[in-house]
């Protein structure tokens, strides 16, 4: 084979990865919308050219750190308000409304902070719950196991709560729809860099 075709071939493989790296992006930006709260982890997905002829596609680090935490799953946990207290104020977690439309600022709840994960969370759980420790209302530590709002999750590890994006994709992307992917960008040739 000649070096020209041989050129022309690798330009066409990996045009070809990338319409399925581009098409996964879109598909997965759009399943990460069902969980938005600033949008940086759904702009994080994206892909680039790997080594040899790959293409990688998946979630930035750099652009949304917190995005393996959300795919792989942590343990629900105590976050302390000084740490999150701008999503406390984008989601009013102690926020008071009075009248006049004013707002005032909870004192308990904002020198407290939030149990992330914890029962009432809109994070999916792995296995048969989320596992933490909680206090009871009289204050004892006590370990327990419960349900969040955002439903169990086959790619979650028992006990742990996140939102995985790109492996639901992957499995719930047609095989056919990545095929004409690829061929759309096989076919582009030389064309698309």
């Amino acid at each position: 084979m000649n070096e020209a075709l041989k050129r022309d071939l690798r330009k066409r493989l990996r045009n070809g990865l990338r319409g399925v790296a581009a098409h996964l992006t879109m598909r997965a930006r759009l399943y990460a919308s069902k969980h938005v709260d600033t949008g940086a982890l759904r702009q994080a997905i994206t892909y680039s050219d790997g080594p040899g002829l790959s293409v990688l596609w998946g979630i930035s680090l750099r652009h949304a750190p917190h995005g393996k935490y959300l795919e792989l799953g942590f343990r629900p946990h105590w976050v302390p308000a000084r740490y999150i207290g701008r999503w406390m104020q984008r989601h009013r977690v102690g926020v008071t409304f009075r009248a006049g439309g004013k707002e005032y600022k909870s004192i308990r709840a904002v020198a407290l902070g939030l149990y992330v994960g914890g029962p009432g969370s809109t994070l999916e759980y792995g296995g048969a719950g989320a596992r933490g420790r909680l206090f009871s209302p009289g204050g004892r530590l006590m370990e327990r196991t419960w349900a969040t709002k955002g439903g169990r999750s086959e790619f979650l590890p028992q006990g742990k709560v996140g939102f995985p994006i790109l492996r639901p994709t992957l499995k719930k992307t047609p095989k056919a729809a990545l095929r004409g992917a690829f061929l759309r960008g096989y076919r582009k040739g030389g064309a698309a860099s």
